[in-house]
């Protein structure tokens, strides 16, 4: 059920981004947003120790804005990695969003998260991430986000896992 909703939001997304949406208003110098993403993940597991393991991957997505305007229709990719010691897992990497008109926003990300141990499925999370930077009309953002994620699908062979999740985020920005 979950995979269906996910490769819903994927397609409506890109229906989006092929036919084109109304012409979005100025974007105001500071305010708050809520976001709705979809995306796919995929990276190898390493092992580093005993219930310890290092995990590198890419997540990449969409984002939609109920309300439009702050990243609605922007796409995503991250790089990020995963240090699972136990149940304990910390995250974190840098993540690029593109908006239709091809301005970036730079972004940090870290979570922190517990599983049933290494090698389980992180099932949910949340992220704490920060604004670095951006290029065109978001040169100079400032600002974070705070992100709840939810796996929808998770998928292993050998080392190597994918799958996908979901993510609701919510934040503030403010341009110079």
């Amino acid at each position: 059920m979950r995979i269906k909703i996910v490769l819903e939001t994927l397609a409506v997304a890109a229906l989006v981004m092929v036919f084109g949406g109304e012409a979005q208003a100025q974007l105001a110098k500071q305010g708050t947003f809520k976001t709705n993403q979809a995306g796919h993940w995929a990276g190898t597991n390493y092992a580093v120790g005993k219930d310890h393991i290092f995990w590198i991957g890419t997540n990449k997505g969409v984002v939609l804005n109920k309300k439009g305007g702050f990243l609605h229709n922007a796409s995503y990719v991250c790089a990020t990695t995963a240090d699972i010691d136990g149940p304990d897992v910390e995250t974190g990497g840098y993540c690029i969003y593109t908006d239709e008109d091809s301005d970036q926003i730079f972004l940090r990300s870290h979570a922190q998260s517990t599983t049933g141990g290494a090698g389980a499925e992180i099932t949910h999370t949340k992220s704490k991430d920060v604004f670095v930077g951006g290029t065109g009309k978001y040169q100079g953002i400032a600002g974070n986000m705070e992100c709840t994620y939810q796996d929808v699908a998770f998928r292993e062979t050998g080392s190597y896992i994918e799958g996908e999740g979901l993510f609701a985020c919510e934040g503030r920005y403010r341009l110079p």
